[in-house]
């Protein structure tokens, strides 16, 4: 396992913001409360979260947010 980056502090803000039930993991429906925010539709949240999802099971760990942020970063 690596080391925490100070960027991984941030990611954890930041999944927080999306985990708005606290679960642990960021689901469908988290996702559409913020995303209606932003005027998403709700097939985007869906496209969102089928592209995301490395193991397809319909939600967003912090393991899995961490990791596809720190590919993008």
């Amino acid at each position: 396992m690596r080391d925490q980056l100070p960027s991984d502090f941030i990611y954890q803000e930041m999944f927080a913001a999306f985990d708005i039930d606290g679960s642990g993991a960021i689901e469908k429906e988290d996702l559409e409360t913020s995303a209606k925010s932003m005027g998403w539709s709700n097939q985007q949240v869906n496209d969102l979260i089928n592209e995301l999802d490395p193991n397809h099971d319909g939600r967003i760990t912090q393991e899995e947010f961490i990791l596809i942020l720190s590919y993008i970063e």
